[in-house]
């Protein structure tokens, strides 16, 4: 049975705040696994997004390879 959201989220929070990065990457298969889940339905990608939002300003973003989650601050400006 799949997580629930709120206790995935606040495990992802904890990996930023725990890492020694701003912006932590986690590969699909270890994303599942955090997730309990054996496929990815976009809705419940959005809700995690939507959630890690609202509860502590976490930006997740979903690419090929990884999973991208960081929070949504400027930790790394671009020099003008």
């Amino acid at each position: 049975m799949p997580r629930d959201t709120n206790e995935i989220v606040e495990e992802l929070n904890d990996f930023v705040r725990l890492s020694a990065e701003p912006i932590i990457t986690i590969p699909w298969r270890d994303f599942y696994k955090l997730c309990t889940i054996t496929r990815f339905k976009e809705a419940r990608g959005e809700e995690i997004q939507r959630v890690a939002r609202e509860t502590f300003g976490l930006f997740v973003g979903y690419g090929q390879s990884v999973v991208v989650v960081c929070h949504d601050r400027n930790f790394a400006p671009v020099a003008k």
